[in-house]
Parts: structure tokens; C-alpha cells; sequence
């Protein structure tokens, strides 16, 4: 659901929608092939002009959001992420397990397992590269990777010059303009996933502001106030009608490391990484994680032909 933009911030009205948008993709609340409303129909609901709506459209199309679908329809494409295989990828597969089928005798599964113990694949662990924006992001994202997959991940924070290793490469969503802003001639060769607020976020905020009645919760952001509001609305749904959630933007206020006063306050990871380490230290400062979209996390084993965990495996690295 898209809000009409705020005419009283000083963002553009395109840049408002465009950013919803962004957010929506990034979480996987708008999947790849999902239709956006005609601009006409989109500038109706929202309260701003036709023209305004297609130049929001215009910035994802250019950003890789966006795609041309029939009847002059705009279609969520989810970035590189959904066109990252090589063309005609699926007919090639369909032909290589005709033909082992056919002549081998071969199972999906056997087929599956003879290719990797032709690449060596059982020798060890396959490697990859997680890219977030802080490093306690990238120490998340490699458990998820690491709890899923049979692979060794390392990180690279965007934070630190250079660029990742060449290695399977995954970002969320979130970072995609940034990556290829940096390192456009890598882009293919990062996998984005979807991410949204982790479930035990709210086991976190009840523990620390138990009972009935209202709760006073503040979202602390670094910079974008837009975003902030997405994320805040997304955490008050997560979080039930007893903690509503108002917005605090880290940088608008006295001092970088000045928190609002709250029952609980949950950091933005940017937005926690420049808290004073007495503030990150208090019970009631509570860092927002967020959980790769499980669909996307099972994809990257086709993408990248990583092995599953077995169930003994995967218990074991949880514990």
C-alpha cells in the first residue's frame, strides 16, 4: 500500500513514491511480475499528478525495478536478481535431464548429484561473499546464508573501500543502487534478496516492555525519513496494536548519539552503528535485523548450485 507523499518534506513527491516502491521490492512485499497500477488509476489514489506518478515508474525503471509489461502496464522485475541466469538457461536444463532421463536412467536428484561430484563439489563447502551495510548486517546475513547452505561465507561491508572478492555475491535489496553505483561492472554478478524485520524483533520489545496497554516505541533512523516511515509502519504491524511506533530521524536531532526518550527504541542498523557503545549497551536499545525472504533464500542454491544443510547440520549450527 502506498501512502500519498507528504508535501510538507522537502522530497520531491516522484522521489516519496519512488522510495515506497523501492521499500516494497526490497521487503518482498511487491514480488517479481507484479503489476503496478496504470499511472492514471496510481495519481487517483495517491493525490499528485499523472506526470509525477510516470517519473516515479521512470527512476525504477532506470534503477532495474521496473519493467515494460503488456498493455503499457509497469511489472516489478526485482532487479538484476530476477535476469541473472544466462539466457536460455531453461531450455538447456530441460535438454540435459531429457537426455539423462532418456539414456541414464537418471533421476532429477541423481543427475543433480553426479554434476556436483563431477565439479568436486564434495570436497568442502562453497564459498560466498555477503554485502551489507554495517558490519553486524554482514555478520546477519552471513548466519543466514551459513544456516541454509552447505557454504563458508565471508562479508564485505560497504562501508570499506576496495571491492568483494570474486565469489557468489548476495546483497539485499536495500543496497542495490548503491552496488551498482560503485561497482556497475559487478552487478551481474550479485544475487539481491528480499529482507524484511526479523520476527524476534518483537519477542525483543515485549521482553523489554511487557503487559498490557500501550507501549511507547521509537524507530530511530539515520537519515531517510521516507524509508523510516515504511520500516515504521511495517514494525508496528509486526509489533500488534499495543506498541505503536513513531518515527525519530538520528540525524535531525541534538547530537549523533542523542536517543529519543522511549519505553524501547529500535535502531536502524546505520542508526545503531552510530550510537555511543553506552547507548547500544542499554536493554531498552534494541537493533532492527532483518530476515532474507525465505523464497529468495532457497533460490540462491539454484542459482549458485549450493548444497542444502542436511536437517542434523542445520540444528546443529543454530545451536
Amino acid at each position: 500500500m502506498i501512502r500519498p507523499p507528504d508535501t510538507s518534506l522537502p522530497v520531491p513527491l516522484y522521489s516519496q513514491i519512488a522510495d515506497q516502491l523501492r521499500w516494497q521490492v526490497s521487503t518482498g512485499a511487491l514480488r517479481p511480475g507484479t503489476p503496478l497500477p496504470a499511472t492514471r488509476d496510481a495519481a487517483t489514489a495517491w493525490r499528485v499528478h499523472r506526470h509525477t506518478v510516470a517519473r516515479a515508474y521512470r527512476e525504477l525503471k532506470e534503477a532495474g525495478l521496473l519493467r515494460a509489461g503488456a498493455n503499457g502496464r509497469w511489472l516489478v522485475s526485482g532487479g538484476p536478481a530476477a535476469e541473472s541466469a544466462a539466457p536460455g538457461i531453461d531450455s538447456f536444463l530441460a535438454e540435459t535431464l531429457e537426455i539423462a532421463r532418456a539414456q541414464l536412467g537418471l533421476t532429477p536428484s541423481g543427475l543433480a548429484a553426479a554434476l556436483r561430484a563431477h565439479a568436486g563439489a564434495e570436497v568442502g563447502p562453497d564459498h560466498a561473499c555477503a554485502i551489507e551495510c554495517t558490519p553486524d548486517q554482514c555478520a546477519d546475513l552471513e548466519r543466514q546464508l551459513e544456516s541454509h547452505w552447505r557454504v563458508a561465507a565471508r562479508s564485505f561491508c560497504l562501508a570499506d573501500d576496495g571491492e568483494p572478492p570474486e565469489m557468489p555475491l548476495v546483497a539485499t535489496l536495500f543496497h542495490y543502487e548503491e552496488i551498482r553505483a560503485r561497482w556497475p561492472h559487478r552487478v551481474a554478478d550479485v544475487r539481491f534478496v528480499a529482507a524484511s524485520v526479523d520476527p524476534t524483533v518483537r519477542d525483543i520489545v515485549e521482553h523489554v516492555a511487557p503487559g498490557a496497554g500501550r507501549h511507547d516505541v521509537a524507530l530511530l533512523v539515520r537519515h531517510d525519513a521516507v524509508a523510516g516511515l515504511a520500516l515504521a509502519e511495517e514494525i508496528e504491524a509486526l509489533l500488534g496494536p499495543h506498541y505503536p511506533v513513531r518515527l525519530e530521524v538520528q540525524a535531525h536531532r541534538h547530537g549523533a548519539d542523542a536517543l529519543p526518550e522511549a519505553e524501547v527504541v529500535l535502531a536502524t542498523p546505520s542508526a545503531y552503528a552510530a550510537l555511543g557503545a553506552a547507548d547500544r549497551a542499554r536493554l531498552d536499545v534494541v537493533r532492527v535485523r532483518y530476515a532474507v525472504d525465505p523464497r529468495d533464500l532457497g533460490a540462491l542454491g539454484v542459482v549458485f548450485g549450493w548444497r542444502a544443510l542436511t536437517l542434523r547440520a542445520a540444528r546443529a549450527h543454530v545451536r
